[in-house]
């Protein structure tokens, strides 16, 4: 189903509701910080659940809905969710926390 031009301005919204809510960026970014030192001794199952967790909790707290959580990677760090049939990577490199779509 195609997205009208005002449907797809309001998920971008959602999105940048999302990206920068200031728990869950921190939150990732900590989760990075931390892998690149532990992952050597983690169980990346530890690091998926937790921002599954941290994602489910900040939608429901900001009241955006249709947001499902898909995968999480190591490379680049982070994970992908849909919202509204779209799918978004959350990434952080050393340099940047971004969002852009996926297929």
């Amino acid at each position: 189903m195609t997205k009208t031009a005002e449907e797809k301005k309001a998920i971008v919204e959602k999105i940048n509701i999302l990206f920068n809510d200031e728990k869950l960026r921190d939150s990732i970014c900590y989760l990075w910080a931390r892998w690149q030192d532990e992952k050597q001794y983690e169980d990346w199952k530890d690091y998926h659940n937790r921002m599954k967790t941290d994602l489910d909790e900040v939608a429901s707290r900001l009241n955006i809905f249709n947001v499902t959580f898909l995968t999480s990677k190591k490379r680049p760090f982070g994970f992908t969710f849909n919202i509204d049939g779209f799918n978004i990577l959350f990434s952080v490199t050393a340099r940047q926390y971004k969002w852009k779509q996926v297929k």
